[in-house]
């Protein structure tokens, strides 16, 4: 006797708005958590490195010890993809999703939190902070890429986890440490860009590139940019004046040469 097949229950709008507000509820919490952190770390941070006899005169020795406040993004699942594209599952409350996030910008400061799309004044003290951290933890390498959707005349088309990826000559794949994607923008940044770059001279990849078309062309004429490199570099040496030292970085900038 064969057996009856058990159908997947789809969820009801009620139950879709119910999870949406359990995260966002839960977002919330985290917020308020990490806020407290900040303030607690950055003034424990501040008397020890405070001069009992003088003021301090300079804030870019200060290393803030929290950190980085996550952007909730939903792991991806592809059912085709190609160096250009992917076609994507389950992202029907995408929208949701990302209105969530807008809802919920931490006001201890968005460029604390690892959403590089959200960041908005660069100063010292930030370029300090990101460069105590790895930036893997701005790339969100594991999202579902669905804000990325950008409609052309033939279909719509994704960034792709493909993308942070390039083919060294030797044949073998090297990880774009660089390259960081945004789950409220859907674009993609450069990490060393936009701590380092020059607000005169502003690139596709400071503002938010997602010309998924061609984008394998622009991503890898850019990364050969002579003045990619010198915020790559300039990264490097900052983050080794706060002890960072950082093989796979420089393994990177060293094979794009």
């Amino acid at each position: 006797m064969s057996e009856v097949p058990v159908k997947k229950k789809h969820q009801s709008g009620s139950e879709k708005r119910k999870k949406r507000q359990e995260q966002q509820n839960k977002l919330n919490e985290q917020l308020k958590k990490t806020q407290n952190l900040f303030k607690l770390g950055f003034s424990r941070e501040s008397k020890e490195h405070q001069p009992h006899d003088s003021p301090s005169t300079s804030s870019a020795s200060h290393t803030m010890v929290v950190d980085p406040v996550e952007v909730p993004c939903k792991p991806f699942e592809q059912i085709g993809q190609d160096q250009e594209t992917a076609t994507l599952v389950g992202a029907e409350e995408s929208e949701a999703e990302t209105e969530v996030i807008h809802q919920n910008v931490v006001h201890l400061g968005v460029e604390y939190q690892n959403d590089i799309g959200l960041w908005q004044n660069i100063t010292n003290e930030m370029q300090d902070f990101w460069c105590t951290r790895h930036p893997n933890e701005c790339q969100h390498f594991e999202c579902d890429f669905s804000a990325s959707s950008r409609q052309y005349d033939d279909s719509k088309r994704f960034f792709s986890q493909s993308m942070f990826f390039r083919k060294h000559i030797s044949g073998g794949k090297i990880k774009r440490e660089w390259l960081m994607y945004s789950p409220s923008t859907g674009k993609v940044y450069c990490f060393p860009r936009i701590l380092f770059g020059e607000a005169q001279n502003r690139s596709h990849f400071q503002t938010g590139f997602s010309d998924w078309k061609n984008a394998l062309h622009r991503i890898q004429s850019y990364e050969n940019n002579a003045t990619h490199r010198v915020c790559v570099q300039a990264l490097i040496s900052r983050r080794r004046i706060h002890g960072r030292i950082d093989t796979s970085l420089e393994v990177t900038f060293n094979k794009e040469r």
